[in-house]
């Protein structure tokens, strides 16, 4: 299995796994996950080779337009070459509604498919494992983000808006989580143009933004230790120092998660604050000795950073597509069969209405501290 599921997961995790899940035999050229649809699976690659591409719809005249400009034949890109152990199939488990990639084998390969319902079942009895596979998820999505990231760069694509903005994040919590962490938080205010953030140094704080507006910034190779010295020395913040701005992140997210699914906290983003900002900085000991002693916590915890990178994943790869997903035409009637995109399920908007109360409780419980 991948090499994040075995990290985490417990022998008697990956037996349950085994015992749970189909082992499927898929020929050349089969798809097992189509951009633009619901997927309910979640695979782990046994043997074999697959792709993930991304692309546009046939009749997208945009679509056309920058594949021709490009000097391609086809609108699919290919996005990574997966091999064996990697997993997919994530994303929807996730709360992504329709895949922003197709994943299709390119060899005779082999499979283990596991429903999503069933690994839902699973939590439910064991919020250890909820903990170790979420974890894992993590982990896995913070190295496919960092994979994407080079590819996003060499496009000169600009920066992308998250799509975690409003507190969004906060319904994967409980009121006691929350509670728990403004106990074991402090304020910070960061004066505007600041870099909080230094990529290639460790990150200290998991960053919560209560008013601030912040640009995350990568390179499109790896750093010599040299440079990384020489900038620190300097104080310079220029773009050959931090790199090129990628996301921006607004009042509501989070940022400093690397820490938390890597066994190395140094950071490979640097991130700036583009106005005077205040966040809640959550120190990393605190809050990892309380994710060791809290499995239900932990579990709602990972599940909250798998799908914050996922989301910021998920915005660069739709953004160095030829074209968006299907979306409404106001001339058109609605199709029953057919999501549509930024359409949000009844699961969703509860969602979103609690973490948005939920974040607004929090403003509250740290205004009435003076802190806001």
């Amino acid at each position: 299995m991948t090499e994040f599921l075995l990290k985490e997961l417990t022998n008697n995790d990956i037996d349950w796994m085994i015992a749970t899940g189909q082992q499927l035999d898929i020929a050349p050229d089969t798809q097992l996950i189509e951009q633009g649809r619901v997927n309910t699976n979640f695979f782990v690659l046994l043997e074999g080779d697959c792709i993930s591409t991304i692309a546009s719809e046939s009749g997208n005249i945009m679509g056309r337009a920058f594949a021709a400009l490009e000097n391609v034949t086809s609108l699919d890109q290919k996005l990574e070459e997966l091999g064996i152990g990697e997993i997919f199939g994530e994303s929807a488990f996730l709360g992504v509604a329709q895949s922003a990639v197709s994943v299709k084998a390119t060899t005779k390969s082999k499979v283990l498919k596991l429903s999503h319902q069933a690994i839902y079942e699973r939590m439910e009895q064991d919020n250890g494992f909820g903990a170790r596979f979420y974890h894992a998820l993590a982990s896995h999505s913070n190295e496919r983000c960092q994979r994407i990231i080079p590819q996003y760069l060499s496009r000169k694509l600009g920066f992308v808006q998250s799509m975690m903005a409003g507190g969004a994040a906060f319904g994967e919590l409980s009121d006691g989580d929350v509670d728990w962490l403004l106990k074991n938080g402090k304020i910070e205010v960061i004066p505007e143009g600041q870099v909080f953030i230094q990529a290639g140094r460790p990150v200290e704080f998991l960053f919560v933004l209560l008013n601030a507006v912040c640009a995350v910034s990568a390179f499109d190779k790896p750093r010599k230790m040299s440079r990384i010295f020489a900038s620190l020395e300097s104080g310079s913040q220029s773009e050959e120092a931090i790199g090129a701005e990628i996301i921006h992140l607004t009042t509501g997210e989070i940022t400093g998660e690397t820490t938390f699914v890597n066994l190395s906290p140094i950071s490979a983003v640097a991130t700036k604050t583009l106005k005077e900002s205040v966040f809640l900085a959550i120190p990393y000991p605190a809050l990892q000795l309380e994710l060791q002693k809290n499995l239900g916590f932990a579990s709602r915890f990972y599940r909250m950073l798998s799908i914050l990178i996922t989301s910021k994943t998920e915005a660069l790869i739709e953004r160095m597509g030829y074209g968006k997903r299907r979306s409404y035409d106001r001339n058109q009637s609605l199709q029953a069969n057919v999501l549509y995109e930024d359409e949000l399920d009844d699961n969703s908007l509860d969602n979103l209405t609690l973490a948005g109360a939920r974040f607004d409780w929090m403003l509250k419980r740290l205004s009435l501290r003076g802190n806001v």
